[in-house]
C-alpha cells in the first residue's frame, strides 16, 4: 500500500491522484493500531493514577493499585495470546476497558487498609475480613453481567475479571503486608485554651476518649463545649 501512494506521488500527476481499495482501510489500521493502543492504554493508566491519588491521598497506595492494574492487562494480553486474539480494533477497545473494571477492586482494598490501625499484617487482616465480602460480591455481580457474553469468541472481559480480582484480593493485600503505608492520621487533638478566634476564647479543653469496639480503637469526643467571651 505505501509502495502503491509514492508510485502515484512520483508519477506527479496534474491533477489529484490517490489509489483506493477495498482492503486499504485494515491495511491503514494495522498501520496505527499498536501506537494507538500503547497511547490510549498510556492515557488510561495515568488518569487511574491521578483520581486514585486524589481519592486515597497517598501516593505509594496509588503506586500499587496502579501496579496491580498493569499486571492484570498483562495477564489479560497473555490469554490473548492463548486465545490466538489479535490486536484489532475490537480487543484495543476491550483492553482499554479492562483498566476501569479491574482498577475499583485494588483501590478499594488499598483505601481501606489505611483507614484501621495497627500494624502491617494486622491491617491486612482486618481489611480482608471487612472488605473482602464486598469486593467478592461486587466482582460477583460484574460476573452475572458478562454471561450474556460466554459464547462470544472473544472472553477478554473475563480474564480481567478473574486477574482484577486476583490482584485485588491476593497480590495487593501480601505486597501490603510487606511495604503498605501508614495509615491516616485521623486523631482528634485537644483544642487549646485561650486561643485567638476571632473574639472567642475556650474556656474548657476538648479531651478525647480512646473506646475498643470489635477490636479496633476510636476517639471519642465529648459534643458539647464551654465557650466563654473575651
Amino acid at each position: 500500500m505505501d509502495q502503491v501512494k509514492e508510485l502515484v506521488k512520483a508519477a506527479n500527476f496534474s491533477d489529484f491522484a490517490a489509489p483506493i481499495a477495498v482492503m486499504y482501510s485494515s491495511y491503514e489500521t494495522d498501520k496505527i493500531i499498536t501506537v494507538e493502543l500503547l497511547r490510549n492504554l498510556s492515557l488510561a493508566m495515568v488518569a487511574v493514577f491521578l483520581m486514585t491519588l486524589v481519592l486515597l491521598a497517598n501516593i505509594m497506595s496509588s503506586i500499587y493499585v496502579l501496579i496491580c492494574v498493569v499486571l492484570t492487562l498483562v495477564d489479560v494480553m497473555a490469554l490473548m495470546t492463548w486465545w490466538d486474539l489479535t490486536i484489532d480494533i475490537v480487543t484495543c477497545i476491550n483492553l482499554v476497558l479492562c483498566i476501569g473494571l479491574c482498577v475499583d477492586y485494588s483501590a478499594h482494598i488499598a483505601l481501606h487498609f489505611q483507614q484501621v490501625k495497627g500494624t502491617r499484617d494486622e491491617r491486612v487482616r482486618l481489611t480482608i475480613r471487612d472488605m473482602g465480602p464486598p469486593v467478592i460480591n461486587g466482582s460477583f455481580s460484574t460476573f452475572l453481567s458478562f454471561i450474556l457474553l460466554a459464547y462470544s469468541d472473544s472472553h477478554i472481559f473475563f480474564g480481567a475479571f478473574v486477574f482484577g480480582v486476583f490482584h485485588g484480593l491476593m497480590f495487593l493485600p501480601v505486597l501490603l503486608s510487606l511495604v503498605g503505608p501508614a495509615p491516616y492520621d485521623t486523631d482528634l487533638h485537644a483544642i487549646p485554651e485561650n486561643e485567638d478566634n476571632g473574639g472567642f476564647s475556650n474556656s474548657s479543653t476538648v479531651h478525647s476518649k480512646n473506646i475498643e469496639i470489635d477490636g479496633r480503637m476510636y476517639s471519642q469526643v465529648p459534643q458539647t463545649l464551654s465557650v466563654s467571651y473575651e
